[in-house]
This record gives structure tokens, C-alpha cells and sequence, in this order.
């Protein structure tokens, strides 16, 4: 896009778990392009504000933030530093950060939300001490619906959902706990769970590796888009392979090999 002239300055705000990892060592300092997140690369954003009428968390705490600010302040005068700077302050649940071309940040949000102004809008702030990190929201769900139950019936019809969800979380576990062992250097288990767990940001030569392991994790083994806890765990579990030397024919095989299971859909 930058090449093609198909924009003359852009601005990204990205509300994501491990967010900065979109960016960090990515985004290119010289191509008019400033993006914050709501994470670095290693960590969960969290959601805020649970509504007992829709039974389900509003907002995400750091979108709620720069948000709110935006509706407040005068965006003809406000800048992006500034609001950048006032939103990573407020955030206290993960760690905001900017990348990219940083001089854009001297400029007002104006010239990005447009140049007709509403008056600011203030109201009273409410409390995010509910806030939860993005992949715990499920289960807190389930819980809340737990303890909320008014009969017998129901709370035991809650609790089941979360037992169910707990045995799908665990079978998927168990197979990326295969996977992992199978392609570890070192069968010892600080190794296994270096793999598992390690965050770090992938390095240019692993992104075709990776590439081809998540399609192929995703077809045969849990559907990426369709299985949220998939999505939180595995392709931590694959970079971390492609990183280590782990070619992706070695990991399609393993997968092959591993994910003999039915399809399955909803693991959150």
C-alpha cells in the first residue's frame, strides 16, 4: 500500500492479545505508518466492564482507554503522543506500546478521526477492576453463570458446561503436549515446555515454516478459526519449533502422525 501511494499517513489502534507481536521488528520506521497495542508481543489484553443484562464483558481495558479519551479531549488539539502516553498510563493490565514511524506521534488525532469536531464528551468513569485476560473470559463467563443460577437445575446445567469445557481444553492440551514432544530436541520436560510456553518474537527466516504449520495444524488438527484455545496456544508451540530448526515437513508429519482425532469446533 505504502508503495503504491494508497495512503498518505495511517494510524493503528490494535486491541489483541500478544499484539506487539504484529509489529515488533515488523512495522518499518520509514513508511508514515504508527500502530499502538494494547500488548507487547508476549502478553494478554484483558477484558472490562461485565454487563449482568447481556452477560458478556463491554470493552477491552486499554481499547475502553483510548476510546473514552478520544471522546473526551479536543482533537485538534490532542496529539497521538499524548493520548499515547495518558492511555499507557491508565492501562495497568498490560503493557501498551507504539511502533513504527514515532514522529507521526507529534501529530494531532485530528488529522486522522477527520476534521469536524463534536463537542467532548465526559462522563463518569466506571471500574475495571473486572477486568480478565482475554483467554480466562469463557471459563469467567461460565463461572459467573454459575453463581448467578437461581435453581438447582440450572446452576448444575453451568457447572456441566464448564466440566465439558475443561475436558475439551485438556484433550487439546495433550496434543500439543504430543506434538511438542515429538519435535523436541531434548525429550526432557524443560524442553517440552519451553516449546509450550515460551514467547519470543519469530524470527524472518521462520515465518514460511510457521505459515505452513498453522495451515496445516488448522485442517487437521483444530480449526484455528473455529477453536479459540487453539488460537492462544498452538502457533506459540509451532513458531517456537520453525525457531528451533524444526522444518515444516518435520512438523506436517508430526501432525499427521499426532492428530488422528474427528474434527472439533469450540474450544474456547
Amino acid at each position: 500500500m505504502y508503495k503504491a501511494k494508497r495512503f498518505a499517513k495511517m494510524l493503528f489502534y490494535v486491541e489483541a492479545c500478544e499484539s506487539g507481536s504484529m509489529f515488533e521488528n515488523l512495522l518499518p520506521k520509514n513508511i508514515n505508518v504508527f500502530a499502538t497495542t494494547a500488548a507487547n508481543a508476549e502478553e494478554s489484553s484483558y477484558a472490562c466492564y461485565y454487563d449482568d443484562l447481556r452477560q458478556t464483558y463491554l470493552g477491552d481495558v486499554y481499547s475502553v482507554n483510548w476510546m473514552e479519551d478520544t471522546d473526551e479531549e479536543n482533537l485538534s488539539k490532542e496529539t497521538i503522543q499524548t493520548q499515547f502516553e495518558l492511555v499507557k498510563g491508565e492501562t495497568n493490565t498490560s503493557h501498551v506500546e507504539e511502533y513504527g514511524d514515532l514522529n507521526l506521534a507529534k501529530l494531532v488525532l485530528g488529522e486522522f478521526f477527520g476534521g469536524s469536531f463534536a463537542d467532548p464528551i465526559v462522563l463518569p468513569k466506571a471500574s475495571k477492576t473486572d477486568a480478565v485476560p482475554s483467554e480466562q473470559v469463557y471459563m469467567k463467563l461460565l463461572a459467573i453463570k454459575v453463581e448467578k443460577a437461581t435453581s438447582k437445575e440450572e446452576r448444575h446445567y453451568w457447572s456441566e458446561q464448564i466440566r465439558s469445557a475443561g475436558a475439551k481444553r485438556s484433550f487439546l492440551t495433550k496434543t500439543l503436549v504430543k506434538i511438542a514432544n515429538a519435535v523436541a530436541d531434548n525429550p526432557a520436560r524443560s524442553n517440552v515446555e519451553a516449546l509450550l510456553r515460551t514467547r519470543r518474537p519469530i524470527d524472518e527466516d521462520s515465518h514460511e515454516c510457521l505459515a505452513v504449520a498453522n495451515k496445516f495444524f488448522s485442517k487437521t488438527c483444530f480449526s484455528l478459526a473455529k477453536n479459540e484455545f487453539a488460537l492462544f496456544n498452538a502457533p506459540r508451540l509451532l513458531a517456537n519449533a520453525c525457531m528451533d530448526g524444526v522444518s515444516a515437513k518435520q512438523l506436517v508429519q508430526v501432525m499427521q502422525e499426532v492428530c488422528t482425532h474427528q474434527p472439533m469446533t469450540g474450544i474456547h
